[in-house]
C-alpha cells in the first residue's frame, strides 16, 4: 500500500518501525532556518516513538535554539563536520548508538555518505539516499516546498499523516519550556507601544544595504512605531550604519543586533506589528512564532517558492534575483498594504 509521498515501503521493511523502535535519530545540518522549517515533522516523529530516546544530529550554529527544544532527549552538535577524522569519529559514534530508525531531514550527500558508511547493516533509513528503507523526495530536485516535502518523508516512514497536511511548525514550546522568564517579554527591552522587526542579514545574495535598512526604518519610526533590529553579531557594523543612516531621535531604533537569543527573537514576534527583511533564521523564528511578515528572497539560487517561511500570520513575498535589488520603496509600499499597518496607523491618527 502506498502513503502520502506515493512510496511504498520496499519488501521486509516494517510498515509501522514507530511502534518497536527504542533509538531514533533525526539530522538537521542547516541553520536557524532549517531547524524551524523540521519542527513540525520532529513534533510528529516525537509522538510517533513516544518511548524511544530521540537524538538530534545538528551543527553547532544552532546550539542556543535546540539545547531546550523538548522533542530530543539528546543533542550532536558535530554534525558539520569536515576533517577525515572527525568524520570516521562521528560514524563511529552514530554505529556504537546502535539507533533503530533515521530520519534524515537534511537530505545532503553529507548525510548520504553516512548512510553509505553505517553499511552492511545500516538502521532503518528515512531520506533519499539511494537504498534508504523509505526514499524521500531530494530536496535538491523536488517541486515540493520544504513543509510539504518533510511531511511526505516522514509519512512514508510510517509517521501517522496528519488530519490537514502538511506537518506546521510551531514554537509555542518555548515559553513553557523556559518558564517564560522575564526576559521573553518585550518590557525586558524597554519596548512599549507598536514595534516591528527588522531582520539583518549580510550573507552575498541576502544582503540589503544599509541605506535601504535606514529608509525603512526612518519611514517606521515616523509612524510612531519601533523599528527593532535584530540579527547575528556578524551584522553589528550593519545595524550600526543603519541607525547612523537613519538620523532619527536617540532611541526611536532599538538595537537588538546580537543581543537578542532566537527564544527571545520568537517571543518578540508574538508581540510585534510585523516582521521585514531578507529571509533569515530570525525571519523564519518570527513569521513561525506568529508575526505578519514582508520577506525579502533571492531567485538567483532556487525557487523562493519552496522555501518561505510558512506562519499563522500569512507572509508577503518581495523577489528579486538579488536582494539588493529591492528597494526601500518595495518595502514601504508592502507594510502600507498590511491590515495591521493600517489599523495602526488609523488608531494613532490624531
Amino acid at each position: 500500500m502506498s502513503d502520502l509521498s506515493g512510496h511504498t515501503p520496499p519488501p521486509g521493511s516494517p510498515a509501522n518501525p514507530g511502534k518497536r523502535a527504542r533509538s531514533v535519530l533525526v539530522i538537521s545540518l542547516g541553520g536557524i532556518a532549517d531547524f524551524v522549517s523540521t519542527l513540525g515533522v520532529v513534533a510528529a516523529i516525537r509522538s510517533h516513538h513516544p518511548t524511544a530516546r530521540l537524538t538530534l544530529l545538528a551543527q553547532p550554529a544552532i546550539a542556543k535554539l535546540v539545547e531546550k527544544c523538548p522533542y530530543f532527549d539528546a543533542v550532536e552538535l558535530d554534525g558539520r563536520v569536515q576533517e577525515p577524522r572527525k568524520v570516521l569519529d562521528l560514524v563511529r559514534r552514530l554505529r556504537a548508538a546502535n539507533h533503530d530508525i533515521v530520519y534524515d531531514l537534511h537530505g545532503s550527500n553529507r548525510t548520504e555518505r553516512y548512510f553509505v558508511a553505517l553499511q552492511p547493516k545500516p538502521p532503518l533509513w528515512s531520506g533519499p539516499a539511494v537504498g534508504a528503507s523509505f526514499p524521500a523526495p531530494d530536496r535538491r530536485k523536488s517541486e515540493l516546498h520544504v513543509l510539504d516535502r518533510l511531511t511526505a518523508q516522514v509519512v512514508a516512514a510510517g509517521v501517522p499523516a496528519p488530519v490537514k497536511a502538511p506537518f506546521t511548525p510551531t514554537l509555542s514550546w518555548i515559553r513553557k519550556t523556559l518558564r517564560d522568564p522575564p526576559r521573553l517579554q518585550p518590557a525586558y527591552f524597554s519596548l512599549a507601544g507598536a514595534f516591528i522587526l527588522l531582520t539583518l542579514d549580510g550573507t552575498p545574495g541576502l544582503a540589503w544595504s544599509a541605506d535601504s535598512y535606514a529608509r525603512l526604518a526612518r519611514f517606521i519610526a515616523d509612524g510612531g512605531v519601533t523599528p527593532v533590529l535584530v540579527g547575528g553579531a556578524d551584522e553589528a557594523a550593519l545595524a550600526m550604519e543603519t541607525i547612523k543612516l537613519a538620523g532619527v531621535k536617540q532611541n526611536r531604533v532599538l538595537n537588538l543586533v546580537g543581543r537578542a537569543d532566537p527564544y527571545q527573537v520568537a517571543c518578540l514576534a508574538e508581540h510585534a506589528l510585523c516582521a521585514m527583511g531578507p529571509e533569515t533564521g530570525f525571519m523564519h523564528l518570527a513569521v513561525v512564532a506568529g508575526a505578519p511578515a514582508v520577506v525579502m528572497m533571492p531567485t538567483f539560487d532556487a525557487n523562493p517558492w519552496l522555501r518561505y517561511p510558512r506562519g499563522p500570520k500569512g507572509v508577503v513575498m518581495l523577489t528579486a534575483l538579488q536582494v539588493a535589488q529591492l528597494t526601500a520603496g518595495d518595502a514601504i509600499q508592502a507594510l502600507k498594504a498590511l491590515p495591521e499597518w493600517q489599523a495602526q496607523t488609523r488608531s494613532s491618527a490624531p
